[in-house]
């Protein structure tokens, strides 16, 4: 379909092929949240001023939702409860300011869930629990039950690229991490747990207004 690709018969991605060879030598693809190829990210954060280590790398795990507590930390901000009278949540993310002075500190995140359209991780004091349900290309997406996903284990701290897959040597280090990413799933409000695909890119279906369409609708 070489030909046809940027017109108005695809949604215009890049082939699937070039997405899944760029995440080298990360498993899958973006969008599957349960392996570090849909997931991970380099982040580097310059700041002469105060951290001297320049070009120095950091090893923690760390989850894009510890960059706001980061911030707060480093400028005195204090966060809000409340936003022009609106309850705030709780700041859910840990900072990772202890880092830049300390390349060997020992990592504050010891837990975060990861979850999209059923692709579903989890990462627990470096081991890495991973369960995928579709890949990204798949539209047709019936008859799938999440009791029945199967999950695979890696020892991330030892295994960074999840190659070596550890559920059958480790049945019980398993059963913790799925039983944790379901505590966390609840206690984060991921469930329940949605599959589809082609359905939640249809602004009708979902019940939100269409961007192109009639926008005189009222929603609750």
């Amino acid at each position: 379909m070489i030909d046809e690709l940027g017109g108005p018969k695809h949604f215009n991605h890049f082939p699937s092929a070039w997405a899944h060879a760029m995440d080298t030598p990360f498993q899958w693809t973006k969008q599957v949240a349960s392996h570090f190829g849909g997931t991970r990210n380099p982040l580097i954060v310059s700041w002469p001023a105060r951290i001297k280590d320049k070009g120095g790398r950091r090893g923690q795990f760390l989850h894009t939702i510890d960059i706001v507590p980061t911030l707060y930390e480093l400028t005195g901000i204090t966060a809000p409860s409340v936003l022009s009278g609106v309850p705030q949540k709780p700041i859910e993310g840990i900072s990772f300011a202890y880092t830049f002075d300390d390349a060997k500190a020992k990592g504050r995140r010891t837990t975060q869930y990861f979850e999209l359209v059923s692709n579903r991780g989890i990462y627990h004091n470096g081991w890495m629990a991973s369960a995928m349900s579709f890949a990204p290309w798949q539209p047709n997406r019936t008859g799938f039950d999440p009791d029945k996903q199967k999950w695979e284990l890696y020892h991330v701290d030892q295994d960074f690229s999840q190659a070596v897959d550890l559920a059958a040597a480790h049945p019980q280090k398993l059963r913790e991490l799925q039983d944790l990413w379901w505590v966390e799933a609840a206690r984060y409000n991921v469930l329940p747990l949605d599959w589809r695909a082609v359905e939640r890119l249809n602004a009708e279906l979902m019940g939100r207004p269409s961007l192109t369409g009639d926008r005189r609708t009222s929603y609750a």
